[in-house]
């Protein structure tokens, strides 16, 4: 028997919709959420009737094996979107995993005849389908359904919106909508209204609360009713868009928050988006779900709390302290008053003045080195923190193992940390050249390391500027946020190789080294040998995870 076409297919989606009484099922948008299936038979099956109470007929998750789950399922009308533990990838490696990816589905097959809670199937998860290589993988998965005599609806799920390349492979696409941001919801709700892609709705729609927070209510972020708040917005954009919604389903993110660290979603441990916390208790969110799922109720009030403080105020506040410092030390020492004039004005004076060893100043350089690194570890935080927030982030924290990206949640959930992360690195590199540096000017005119270290760190004075820009960034909008802090890491970069090229000029003019010994100085030079790592990566056995993330970054 030839199986149904992709229309068919469709039909029997919506077909499937009906039980008991009149709830969610009969609004245009259905609402579902994903979860990770507990241990215990008895709490998965009352995590079922409690989703069932709460108007939710669809539940993502892993494939799920035990029949009882898939009785209860089939009794209460509620249809298991099931990812097939594939992903996520990059195109070549989920080309390289269709035999692994064929036996999974194969073993659907089955499952499916028995139970119609069992027909829907995600062929992949979060891979990169904005490469029309991955494309192959899904064609040689949709011929093995189209040999069979099972019905199926597949799907995958996706960061890409206008970059996705194999959408009219599978019956429908579901997008990442972890934390997004209203106007990337507008551009989904348009998308899947005005174009041929199938986008069949949000695969992950939510964010995350913080356990620590001690301040309540929608003012302050990742609040339970800051959650409850975004949870509420997002609804009411997909529900009141004009023309009807285009999305046929919002699965929210997540059911419950997480009972181990490396469970079907791989979150951060910190970042807990459970609609119920660890131990089952209800969050405000819970309530506006179950009030969309059900058409009961769509407008919420919720306590405002108290004033929140500027966002990253302690940024603010630890950009000028260091600027101030730095101000006490030049008032306070006669040395680098005199210096700085020259390094502006009279640049060979300022040569000779560093050659001859009358303007070493150890600890007004060590200063300014400690301002530096503290700028170019803000801006690293700051940077850190808003792609934490993207589908790029999501996608290379679940390569990571779970003992790492329990590492990298927790320095996400202590800024000061970070910053001190990335000012210790930039020191220790700054260090390190200096070393180099001073051992090579052995072959020339031999400058000490306080000398090396006044070349390296005085060139880099434009990088003190991030102490102010970087807290100024974190308080823009959401939209706006990404774009400057990606054009202000651009443009550090750029003063790094411009600094670089200066302090190498003043060093061959005092030093005078072989140019072979000048070379290799350069090669050793930190950020040089960081590019050179990244390209051993970028083209040997991660190409493809690095070409991915590249991907993410430009059209994710």
């Amino acid at each position: 028997m030839r199986p149904p076409t992709a229309t068919a297919r469709l039909a029997l989606f919506f077909s499937l919709l009906a039980f008991c009484g009149t709830l969610s099922h009969a609004q245009q948008t259905r609402i579902g959420v994903t979860w990770s299936i507990p241990d215990d038979e008895a709490a998965a099956i009352s995590d079922l009737f409690a989703m069932w109470d709460a108007g939710i007929t669809v539940v993502r998750t892993a494939p799920v094996t035990n029949t009882s789950l898939l009785v209860a399922a089939d009794s209460l009308g509620i249809e298991f979107f099931q990812d097939l533990e594939v992903g996520p990838l990059p195109s070549s490696a989920l080309v390289d995993s269709t035999d692994y990816a064929l036996e999974a589905l194969r073993n659907q097959f089955s499952t499916a005849e028995r139970f119609r809670s069992a027909r829907f199937i995600g062929l992949a998860r979060l891979s990169d389908t904005s490469d029309p290589q991955a494309c192959a993988y899904f064609r040689k998965l949709a011929e093995e359904i189209e040999r069979s005599d099972v019905e199926l609806f597949t799907y995958y799920t996706t960061p890409f919106l206008e970059a996705d390349r194999c959408g009219e492979i599978v019956d429908g696409i579901l997008l990442e909508a972890r934390d997004i941001s209203q106007s990337r919801l507008d551009a989904i709700l348009a998308a899947a209204q005005g174009s041929m892609t199938r986008i069949l709705g949000l695969a992950s729609l939510g964010t995350w609360v913080d356990l620590e927070l001690d301040k309540t209510g929608t003012l302050n972020a990742h609040s339970p009713e800051w959650q409850a708040r975004f949870l509420e917005d997002r609804l009411t954009q997909v529900r009141e868009q004009r023309g009807g919604s285009a999305l046929s389903l919002v699965i929210v993110h997540r059911w419950r928050d997480p009972q181990a660290i490396d469970d079907t979603f791989r979150d951060l441990t910190q970042r807990r988006y459970g609609l119920l916390n660890g131990s089952g208790g209800p969050r405000p969110s819970y309530d506006v779900v179950r009030g969309f799922a059900t058409g009961r109720q769509t407008v919420f009030a919720r306590e405002s709390g108290n004033t929140v403080e500027a966002p990253w105020t302690w940024m603010t506040i630890a950009g000028w302290l260091a600027l101030a410092l730095l101000g006490m030390v030049y008032a306070s020492s006669p040395q680098m008053r005199n210096t700085i004039p020259r390094y502006f004005r009279a640049h060979g004076f300022y040569r000779e003045a560093v050659a001859s060893g009358r303007e070493s100043m150890p600890a007004e350089t060590v200063a300014t080195l400690a301002c530096v690194s503290i700028a170019v570890g803000m801006l690293a935080t700051v940077f850190v923190h808003e792609i934490s927030s993207r589908p790029v982030f999501v996608v290379v924290s679940s390569w990571l193992n779970p003992e790492v990206r329990d590492f990298v949640g927790a320095l996400l959930d202590q800024p000061w940390t970070m910053v001190a992360v990335f000012a210790s690195v930039y020191s220790l590199a700054a260090v390190i050249w200096t070393s180099v540096m001073s051992l090579i000017s052995r072959a020339g005119r031999v400058l000490l390391p306080a000398q090396v270290l006044i070349l390296i760190v005085w060139s880099q004075w434009p990088l003190l500027v991030f102490l102010v820009v970087s807290p100024a960034i974190a308080g823009l909008g959401p939209d706006l946020r990404l774009q400057v802090v990606a054009l202000m890491v651009v443009l550090a970069l750029l003063i790094g190789v411009v600094s670089t090229v200066r302090t190498t000029l003043d060093f061959v003019s005092i030093s005078k080294p072989a140019v072979p010994w000048l070379v290799t100085g350069l090669v050793l030079h930190p950020l040089l040998i960081a590019i050179l790592l990244a390209a051993v990566f970028g083209f040997g056995e991660y190409r493809g995870y690095v070409e991915y993330t590249l991907h993410l970054l430009a059209r994710g």
